[in-house]
């Protein structure tokens, strides 16, 4: 259950992630409320870590990974916009957000949807 829920989460951080850089880019802001975003969340993850005891099992341990992982995705999506070479902690993870951050449902053009989703595993 935490596997998805964790997959799940940075799905959702890849795909707003993307929104916000390519909100960012069409009107010529600076993307700088995705990394609010993320440390927000990444904050929120501290203040659970420290004031419950999160177990895998527990709801304060699916919290913790979901708000870690949704961060990640973020951060993957934002990272990514800045197309510096292998600047990338993860082929697969980065390869996985592109698939969501350039997707048509944030406003993205998706070049080569096709080739990273067959690269999976």
């Amino acid at each position: 259950m935490i596997y998805i829920t964790a997959i799940v989460a940075f799905t959702f951080g890849a795909l707003l992630g993307g929104y916000i850089v390519n909100a960012a880019r069409q009107s010529g802001r600076y993307q700088r409320v995705g990394y609010v975003v993320e440390w927000f969340a990444l904050v929120c993850a501290c203040v659970l870590a420290l004031t419950t005891a999160p177990r895998p099992d527990s709801w304060s341990g699916i919290a913790l990974v979901s708000m870690l992982a949704f961060s990640m995705g973020i951060q993957n999506a934002i990272v990514r916009s800045y197309g510096i070479q292998d600047l990338a902690t993860n082929v697969m993870t980065m390869t996985y957000t592109a698939i969501f951050a350039d997707s048509h449902f944030v406003k993205g053009n998706n070049p080569r949807w096709q080739r990273r989703v067959g690269s999976g595993p």
